[in-house]
């Protein structure tokens, strides 16, 4: 994940290709433009995308541009927690409290980035994913409250769906040429 950082042209690419995705405008669609509930549902579930997401950092300033270049540059791919309300569950080993994101997320308050390299893909498809926070808690996250996706997923059912990224697919061309 640092090996990109030291090549400029590469650098320069993967910014370049990421800002231009981030400055997509993003627009929710209504099911049925016909129906006032499903627009307003529509325009509400935009603001919060725009303006929530990473925590209120934004969707084009922060979340946009942190999705597109783990997709591009780790095979894991990206990441996200699909954030919502959750039951606190008190942990007497540790003396605090956490939000149980074993249990479906409830309501739905934007998207924030998970480091990659702290996800680990399951095969349970009620659980996908396992996240390590940096304290070395593990977290299961329920299936409503993470989204991911890797570039050219491999079919290979032990790899479960890691991917070949951009860069690793750039760094093996290049070492070949």
């Amino acid at each position: 994940s640092r090996f990109w950082m030291k090549i400029d042209h590469v650098a320069s690419a993967f910014y370049m290709f990421s800002s231009k995705f981030a400055s997509i405008p993003l627009r929710v669609l209504p099911r049925d433009q016909g129906i006032k509930a499903h627009v307003k549902g529509a325009d509400d579930l935009t603001a919060i995308l725009n303006s929530l997401s990473d925590f209120g950092m934004g969707w084009a300033s922060s979340f946009a541009v942190r999705w597109v270049l783990d997709y591009v540059t780790c095979d894991n791919g990206a990441f996200a927690e699909v954030i919502g309300d959750a039951p606190r569950v008190f942990d007497p080993r540790t003396g605090r409290s956490y939000r149980d994101t074993s249990k479906p997320r409830v309501g739905f308050y934007g998207l924030a980035i998970l480091d990659s390299q702290m996800c680990q893909r399951t095969t349970s498809p009620e659980y996908p994913v396992l996240y390590t926070d940096t304290d070395g808690t593990r977290y299961k996250l329920h299936r409503t409250r993470v989204m991911f996706a890797s570039s050219m997923p491999s079919n290979r059912r032990r790899l479960n769906r890691v991917g070949f990224s951009a860069l690793s697919r750039m760094i093996n061309s290049a070492q070949h040429l």
